[in-house]
């Protein structure tokens, strides 16, 4: 202590002696020193020696100077001068300024209590302020070569902001603990301790709170606790003279050189601003850029963003290498992307995708997907609420004019399709389908259907019982435990360009990307909600459309169902392969069906055919695969489907509801011309041998066969007597007693039936074609007015 304080009465003395002798050469206050002594000039040897007016002062590696003085000599420098004076500290390299130190009475004298709290007793304020008054300095010489002495103190030429600004950015929201820790709008974002404890200490130790930083085209203001620092003053002269240092003290070490050279030219376009806490709560809030453009390389690391050099310090890669590839190779060069709160807008080349709002019920999804520290989203949606974020992703290859927004309001194309409602409660149990609001899954084909192991484990670890997903004209909304989590705003054009980049950013299969391809067209018009129970019934009751088109392929699979690609799914046979052939043998290419119960009345290629009721006893007489009559009751115990199948070969285009009229004509005979018929018919073997009395022959019936396959059908399922009992308008089948088939028809309906069983059949019931003919005449009203009785004995 005794020997700094005898320096410092030297140094005091000797100041205010050469300020009594040359203080006329000055005057206080008057914006300048009042006079500046010559630098001390230290002139390097060539053996590294030091001299100060030919006395030995020891050597650059004995003093700390080797750093500074070996790069300088090897770059050719001849001299560094420091010089500290009224407005501020300034180097000069060969007599170039450097940016410097400035300075006013204020903010030296808050860097005098900074040294003092630091170095206590050495009366720093009284060392500065004659420091300002009297101009001293240091010079080393490193060469023979002179350049020209320091003539007076010099200032940064004025410059004005450049066109293009790094920022503006408001960095109020950043704050750092006490352990170092570094929280963004109050959010730690798990990056650990970035402040080293010595700076955390020297922080400490002065009591520091806040320091405020604000760029200028000229200088980097700074304060302290709101306490104006010395500044770092700069202009593009000194700026080049910094490079020229940097490159000579970083010759060794390529990386750091690279950074400055990126940084240093880019001061005056800063435009970056802030107080940063060092108490742990935020001084402010963090404001970023409007718009931000990220150059991404092809390794998936950085370029440089707003014109630095963010890739040389976050050296990570951003997005995977492959995914760069893929994009790349699929001619994506550029994506923009807008984050509204919690809201996202995207476009590929131009091209938008859908929009996603994301909500409550998302963040823990996102967080098993992709993990991010606690706060992330709720810090995005801090960010980007007042004001949208928009990034400009910049992949390889891109030619575009990034200054340019290729984002703009999305216009949703309105669908050019309608489908629905459908709701589908699904419940599951283990992986299986266990029910879907009514029906048994088992006989919808759904038995065998199981979910992946690994989605069943995602939402059962995120703690997640049911899912439903609705979606409506253009929009797409996906709920979590009751709580929207997802929503999604789209169209045809926007789902098109998604499903062509998704091999770039998931893995797919061709089959699924194909599936996926498939939706585009008939999503966007769908009304469907389909809810997903994990733990119980799911709620609600199966829900069909009014009018269900079902396309069939011709191998009897489906191919889609409210225009989506059910047939990828469900791939086992809805009809026979060989019943498809006889139907387009018939020329019947569209089947409507109306279904309630146990009741279906169809429509062949538009026309009516009969409805028929089908009773316990006939089921088993339809030609019909096993189990889709329980089907058909399941979906239909509580509302009518219109079901259309649509089969190989029918035109596309609306068609008029067959079922609009469905009334029946009923025959308009002259009194007593109603018909009245008892016939008790016997059939051996396949033709009639009886008809109660006179001779089937003489009446024509001679010839008259029944199909072999009708017979073993009725004699398969223990059929011995059939009553067929005619009223106007209705006729009842019954098999051994009981009622089997009950038909509402009229003349044409019936016409339609008999055109369409031999097609579902393979075989004509009426192989004579006279009677054909006649059935075709007047005859059909009296046959659907007749009161008869046709029993038919196959013993």
């Amino acid at each position: 202590m005794r020997n700094r304080k005898g320096l410092r009465v030297r140094v005091l003395l000797l100041t205010s002696v050469l300020a009594l002798v040359l203080g006329a050469c000055g005057g206080a206050s008057t914006g300048s020193t009042w006079f500046n002594l010559p630098s001390v000039t230290v002139n390097v040897r060539d053996d590294g020696s030091l001299r100060v007016m030919g006395i030995a002062v020891g050597t650059t590696a004995s003093t700390g100077l080797a750093a500074v003085v070996d790069p300088l000599q090897a770059a050719g420098a001849d001299t560094l001068e420091v010089r500290i004076g009224y407005n501020g500290i300034h180097i000069y390299l060969d007599g170039q300024d450097l940016p410097y130190i400035a300075w006013d009475e204020d903010s030296a004298a808050m860097l005098a209590s900074i040294i003092e709290t630091q170095s206590p007793g050495i009366g720093a304020d009284q060392l500065l302020d004659w420091a300002r008054r009297v101009g001293v300095g240091v010079r080393i010489q490193m060469s023979d070569t002179r350049t020209p002495r320091w003539r007076g103190e010099t200032s940064y030429a004025p410059m004005e902001a450049p066109a293009e600004l790094v920022g503006p950015m408001d960095l109020s929201g950043l704050a750092f603990d006490g352990n170092g820790v570094l929280t963004v709008e109050g959010v730690d974002l798990g990056l650990g301790a970035l402040l080293p404890a010595h700076i955390g200490g020297i922080l400490s130790d002065l009591g520091a709170e806040t320091i405020s930083l604000n760029f200028t085209p000229n200088t980097l203001d700074l304060a302290l606790n709101g306490q104006e620092l010395p500044s770092l003053a700069y202009d593009s002269d000194s700026l080049a003279a910094g490079l020229e240092l940097a490159s000579a003290l970083l010759a060794n070490d390529p990386a750091t050189l690279s950074l400055v050279e990126s940084f240093l030219p880019k001061l005056p376009a800063l435009a970056i601003s802030g107080t940063i806490s060092f108490t742990g709560q935020a001084a402010g809030n963090l404001a970023l850029p409007e718009r931000i453009v990220v150059p991404v390389n092809a390794d998936g690391t950085l370029g440089d963003v707003m014109g630095l050099p963010l890739g040389a310090i976050l050296t990570d890669p951003v997005l995977p290498a492959d995914m760069i590839g893929k994009l790349t190779g699929a001619g994506v060069t550029r994506l923009d992307v807008s984050l509204s709160g919690l809201n996202v807008a995207a476009a590929v080349d131009g091209a938008p995708i859908p929009e996603i709002a994301l909500h409550d019920g998302a963040k823990p999804l996102l967080a098993s997907l992709a993990p991010l520290p606690d706060g992330t989203l709720e810090l995005v949606e801090t960010l980007t609420g007042a004001r949208p974020l928009n990034l400009v992703l910049s992949l390889p290859g891109d030619a575009s004019d990034t200054s340019v927004s290729l984002l703009g309001a999305m216009s949703l194309e309105a669908p050019s399709t309608a489908a629905g409602p459908l709701v589908l409660p699904i419940t599951i149990t283990g992986n299986a389908i266990t029910g879907i609001g009514g029906p048994d899954p088992a006989a919808l084909g759904l038995g065998d259907v199981a979910l992946p192991d690994g989605v069943l484990d995602m939402l059962g670890d995120l703690g997640i019982t049911s899912l439903t997903i609705v979606n409506s004209p253009n929009n797409l909304v996906i709920e979590t435990n009751g709580s929207e989590a997802v929503g999604l705003a789209y169209d045809a054009a926007t789902m098109t360009t998604l499903v062509g980049i998704l091999p770039a950013l998931v893995d797919i299969d061709a089959e699924t990307l194909d599936m996926a391809g498939s939706l585009v067209g008939a999503l966007p018009g769908l009304d469907l909600t389909v809810t997903v129970s994990l733990s119980g019934p799911a709620p609600g009751s199966l829900t069909l459309p009014e009018q269900l088109v079902v396309t069939i392929n011709p191998d009897g699979t489906l191919g889609t169902a409210l225009g989506l690609p059910v047939g990828s799914i469900l791939s086992e046979p809805l009809l026979p392969a060989d019943l498809i052939g006889q139907l387009a043998e018939a020329g019947i290419n569209r089947l409507d069906l109306r279904l309630s119960g146990m009741s279906v009345q169809a429509a062949v290629n538009g026309a009516l055919s009969p409805a028929i009721t089908i009773h316990p006893g006939g089921a088993a007489l339809l030609p019909l695969p096993e189990g889709i009559l329980d089907t058909i009751q399941a979906l239909t115990a509580t509302q009518p489907l219109h079901a259309v199948l649509s089969l190989p070969g029918d035109m596309p285009g609306d068609m008029a509801d067959p079922f609009a009229d469905a009334s029946l004509a009923i025959p308009d005979l002259a009194p007593g011309m109603t018909a009245t018929v008892r016939l008790p018919l016997t059939i051996t073997g396949n033709t009639i041998t009886d008809i109660g009395g006179p001779d089937p022959a003489a009446l024509g019936l001679g010839d008259v066969t029944i199909p072999d396959d009708v017979l073993s059908l009725l004699h398969d399922n223990g059929v011995t007597l059939v009553r067929v009992v005619n009223s106007p308008n209705s006729l009842v089948i019954e098999t051994n007693g009981e009622a089997a088939l009950e038909l509402a028809y009229d003349g044409p309906s019936l016409l339609t039936l008999l055109e369409l069983v031999p097609a579902l059949t393979g075989a004509d019931l009426i192989s004579n074609d006279g009677l054909m003919t006649l059935l075709e005449g007047p005859i059909m009203d009296q046959i659907v007015a007749a009161d008869a009785l046709i029993e038919v004995n196959l013993e």
